[in-house]
């Protein structure tokens, strides 16, 4: 059997001579996806193909997809890079990077379940059950073995973990396991940190990629991370105009909404000088402060991932400050 469930869970990837897989269990398996579909097998799988936002998710679990695609492949720099988390790219095949898709090395690896994010809207069976796969690959990776679309836009963090959690239980990792437990055990310590940041704060933080034409602003709804924010207190920009999880402002309209904190996905610009070229950027008040820290809207849901984040995250607004 080549779908790997680790037998030690802690924060990095295990060494594939310690693991085992998971049981077949008696009467078949089955698993309910973000749609509301139930995938059902004769038997319990023995191998996936997933997404790299859902083989990060996984892999702290325990979970080895034999396959990945998707982004975060790139290069060593992208923007998603750190969308990887711990997954080792030395155990598992790459059968695509970005949007493109080998159907053939997907076929060749026989996973019994492809597993990615799910779309935006669950209920809408016109649209493919998994996102980043086109309307033309999707019907031949159907070919190959079920899709299985998991929770991402417009469910809350806790709705996320909770999802992935069971995900990686159904796929035979072992939940209870001592390290996955002291994850948890750590994740609300770090949640608790972060609400303690929050109390009584008056920042507004917003979340920004950067492209050709512009920035692109969050819409919380489709980062669980975000919404999480607002939870406990924090002031997150709304755009008033989004298409699904974004909004693109050009480079004129950059100082649309006021913001004290600007949460970049990728590498910090500041850091880095990528945007050192566009004046209006560099005009914002955020930066001007110093103001910005990197991020990665497409943090793993998994708690092990979680915890060390969200407790960076505090360390890093702690000493911020509203602006006029």
């Amino acid at each position: 059997m080549i779908f790997l469930i680790a037998a030690g869970c802690g924060g990095g990837a295990q060494d594939s001579s310690e693991t085992s897989a998971p049981e077949t269990t008696v009467g078949g398996w089955s698993f309910t996806d973000a749609r509301g579909v139930e995938i059902e097998l004769e038997s319990a799988p023995d191998s996936i193909v997933a997404d790299t936002y859902t083989a990060a998710s996984l892999w702290d679990f325990g979970v080895r997809p034999v396959g990945v695609f998707g982004w975060g492949l790139e290069e060593e720099e992208s923007a998603w890079a750190n969308s990887l988390g711990s997954v080792d790219l030395d155990q598992v095949e790459v059968v695509g990077v970005g949007d493109q898709l080998n159907i053939e090395a997907v076929a060749a690896l026989q996973p019994d379940l492809i597993v990615g994010y799910g779309p935006v809207d669950p209920t809408d069976d016109t649209v493919a059950p998994l996102i980043w796969v086109s309307d033309e690959n999707m019907p031949l990776l159907e070919d190959i073995a079920p899709p299985v679309a998991t929770k991402w836009f417009g469910v809350t963090l806790e709705e996320a973990l909770a999802f992935h959690e069971d995900l990686a239980s159904a796929l035979g990792a072992d939940v209870g396991d001592p390290a996955l437990v002291q994850a948890k055990e750590d994740f609300e310590s770090a949640v608790a940190e972060l609400a303690t940041r929050a109390e009584g704060s008056e920042l507004i933080l917003m979340a920004v990629s950067a492209g050709p034409d512009g920035i692109w602003v969050a819409n919380p709804p489709g980062f669980a991370i975000l919404g999480f924010l607002a939870g406990l207190g924090f002031d997150v920009v709304v755009p008033e105009n989004p298409d699904g999880p974004w909004e693109l402002l050009s480079w004129e309209n950059v100082n649309l909404y006021p913001a004290d904190v600007l949460l970049f996905v990728g590498n910090n610009p500041l850091e880095t000088g990528i945007l050192d070229d566009q004046p209006t950027w560099l005009d914002l008040p955020a930066v001007e402060a110093e103001q910005v820290v990197s991020f990665n809207d497409k943090w793993p849901f998994n708690y092990v991932f979680y915890a060390e984040a969200l407790a960076g995250m505090a360390d890093s607004l702690q000493d911020f400050e509203p602006l006029d």
